[in-house]
């Protein structure tokens, strides 16, 4: 493991992006077990999860505003990237977030429901970057339970 994020081959530093690569040329039967690949998983993670972060952040301590669309496209995305990971918890929170903020958006919402927002997308940031140093990861049921569908 070299400076910058980037996988040491012998003498040379490679990208993620490379080092998946060259395992796939070397026929390696599992690259998601690979650290390149959770690199990468997060990489492509965080241009979404950290804006969405904010969004929430703003929306829940401003009870007048409306949801930004652009929520529920990255929420959208996520779910998607959490889904090619197969990590079941991380899918259904991922999924569960994203159902809920399509709720949100189509009608009135509390001020705990936008708080249960905000704490189910804080645990999503703890759980992707959980995951991406390959630890194992498990959604509390209180909070899968607070973005269900009444």
């Amino acid at each position: 493991w070299g400076p910058q994020g980037r996988f040491r081959d012998g003498a040379n530093l490679m990208d993620p992006e490379a080092a998946l690569w060259q395992a796939l040329r070397a026929q390696h039967t599992d690259i998601t077990r690979l650290e390149a690949w959770l690199d990468l998983f997060l990489k492509l993670a965080q241009p979404r999860i950290e804006p969405l972060r904010s969004m929430l952040h703003d929306w829940a301590q401003h009870p007048e505003a409306t949801l930004p669309f652009s929520a529920l496209t990255l929420a959208d995305e996520l779910a998607g990237l959490c889904a090619e990971q197969q990590v079941t918890s991380l899918y259904q929170l991922s999924a569960a977030l994203a159902d809920a903020l399509r709720r949100a958006s189509a009608g009135q919402v509390h001020a705990s429901d936008r708080a249960a927002l905000e704490g189910a997308v804080e645990e999503l940031w703890r759980q992707l970057h959980q995951h991406a140093a390959g630890v194992p990861v498990l959604t509390p049921p209180h909070i899968l339970a607070a973005l269900a569908e009444d």
